[in-house]
């Protein structure tokens, strides 16, 4: 009797909450997989990013138009004797980025093009004049609203081709090079909703690089207070509140609580000893020990670590110079 085949979200090493892989000769990171699921294409992991990337695109091209603009016309202090000035404008900042401009296009293109191809399919009412003579923020709104409340539709639509945008001079950039056609000088990208979708997750990172936001994390166990499952926690960030009852908690209340929670709801593969986290961080043991001593990561109150913790450092640190360190 032959073992049942493992569906994995297919997103792949683009999955927010995928499976490392390691060899096992150098206990190095190799690969990424995507997710156990039981139902394809994604796991719930990356419905929930995209969900969240959606309802903040908005607000992201908002944020991001900010950078592009001076400062706000200012009134100087006026002294009662003396005769008035004129207001003054601080100039915008040079030089331009073009870099946040481009995003913000990709962004508006991204959501408009997936909005009317989910507004066809489920055959909604959606007036491609209007969208294209209104106002950036206003489209990107109306449209990333129409996906947020149809991501099961975005997500299962079938492949649908589109004129390829990147955030490049070569539109063809950040597409895959076998489902990208070219004709008559135009790129045309051919992508499943599932990798619309997952689209949509990138490019809400990428802002909330440029404008500073940090990520947001929904905690999936009640609130020890109100018991409402609103729990939120600010990525790389130890301060937790509840939206229900606004009660934050302490550095080392959060601690115990999420030990406690990992015990209650966890697995016993989510806490991980020093040794453990060493290898899944590809150092040794010691710097382990650094990375407790400087603040970058809590040891809960057993002595052990988060695994999720120890993963989204190591992916953003520099292992050779914190070795060298």
């Amino acid at each position: 009797m032959t073992d049942p085949v493992l569906l994995r979200c297919q997103a792949g090493r683009r999955c927010t909450d995928g499976e490392n892989v390691f060899d096992p000769d150098t206990q190095e990171r190799v690969d990424r997989l995507g997710a156990i699921v039981d139902q394809p294409p994604l796991c719930d992991m990356c419905v929930r990013a995209i969900d969240q990337a959606l309802r903040e695109l908005k607000n992201d091209i908002v944020d991001l138009g900010k950078l592009l603009q001076p400062s706000s016309m200012r009134q100087h202090f006026q002294d009662p004797d003396m005769p008035s000035q004129k207001r003054t404008k601080k100039a915008a900042p040079l030089p331009f980025n073009e870099n946040v401009y481009t995003l913000m296009e990709l962004i508006d293109y991204e959501t408009t093009i997936w909005a009317e191809s989910v507004a066809d399919h489920d055959e909604v009412e959606w007036d491609s004049y209007a969208a294209e003579h209104s106002r950036r923020g206003d489209r990107v709104g109306r449209s990333s609203a129409l996906l947020g409340h149809r991501i099961a539709t975005l997500i299962a639509l079938p492949v649908q081709q589109h004129r390829a945008h990147s955030l490049t001079d070569n539109p063809a950039d950040g597409h895959d090079a076998d489902t990208t056609t070219r004709y008559r000088g135009d790129y045309w990208s051919n992508r499943e909703g599932w990798e619309g979708a997952m689209r949509f997750v990138e490019l809400h990172e990428r802002a909330a690089r440029y404008i500073g936001k940090r990520p947001v994390n929904r905690i999936e166990v009640p609130c020890p207070r109100c018991q409402a499952k609103r729990l939120y926690r600010e990525h790389h960030n130890n301060r937790v509140i509840c939206r229900a009852c606004e009660s934050p908690m302490s550095d080392d209340d959060y601690a115990a609580f999420i030990e406690h929670a990992l015990e209650a709801h966890g697995s016993p593969s989510d806490v991980v000893t020093r040794k453990e986290a060493a290898r899944i961080a590809g150092v040794k043991p010691d710097t382990i020990r650094k990375w407790v001593q400087r603040g970058y990561l809590r040891p809960l109150p057993s002595g052990g670590y988060r695994r999720v913790a120890v993963e989204d450092f190591a992916a953003t640190r520099d292992v050779e110079t914190e070795e060298a360190s």
